[in-house]
């Protein structure tokens, strides 16, 4: 396999503040994380470590190709399209796909966190020119949660992650941590460019 096809692209997901994300690859942190609250062996749970990404991107070769990005990609039309020609129904927002990722953008990270998604996203779409300034505030003025959905979810979750409300409200309550607060490969991840051009260079010598 020598290409991965992403559906990520720039011109409606390129911006998000450095604080509100994280390097997934990461998985001493999230071992880390596991061995100290989790509490069930992460058989099937899948991973890839950076040092295999690395492996996969600069020795074999492998590309990822982000192909929404080799052209004029606009988010209405596609959605038009994919609602015209495969029934697609819209869920209301980005990543609300599923109830987990629902419940996590639009409830725990704006409350926890203080962190509300739109807000990057938004601005993605109006420095691309799909969407103006005053649409996307007027969008932040509404609810991240229509109120009965958020009730339906809120009971979903609990019982999925086997929580009773005074569990889930007394976690919510505590003090908001970082992922640094963990083991971690942060200076891994910042000497990462330099990593793999000596890769690169090594190899190219052969």
């Amino acid at each position: 396999m020598k290409y991965i096809i992403s559906g990520t692209n720039t011109v409606t997901e390129g911006i998000l503040p450095t604080a509100w994300a994280y390097n997934k690859h990461d998985t001493v942190n999230i071992l880390d994380i596991h061995r100290q609250f989790g509490t069930m062996q992460l058989k099937t749970y899948p991973i890839l470590p950076r040092w295999r990404s690395m492996v996969y991107r600069e020795l074999k070769k492998i590309s990822i190709v982000p192909f929404l990005d080799f052209y004029d990609y606009n988010k209405s039309q596609a959605k038009f399209i994919i609602q015209k020609d495969l029934g697609w129904v819209d869920y209301g927002g980005k990543h609300y796909e599923s109830v987990f990722t629902r419940f996590y953008q639009a409830y725990i990270l704006p409350r926890k966190f203080g962190v509300d998604k739109r807000r990057a996203h938004l601005a993605t779409l109006v420095n691309s020119g799909q969407m103006s300034r005053e649409e996307a505030l007027a969008i932040l003025q509404t609810p991240t949660y229509e109120e009965k959905l958020l009730k339906q979810d809120y009971e979903f979750i609990l019982k999925k992650l086997d929580y009773t409300k005074e569990e889930f409200e007394a976690l919510m309550s505590t003090p908001a941590k970082k992922h640094e607060d963990y083991k971690h490969q942060l200076p891994f991840s910042l000497e990462y460019p330099k990593i793999t051009k000596t890769i690169r260079q090594l190899f190219l010598k052969r």
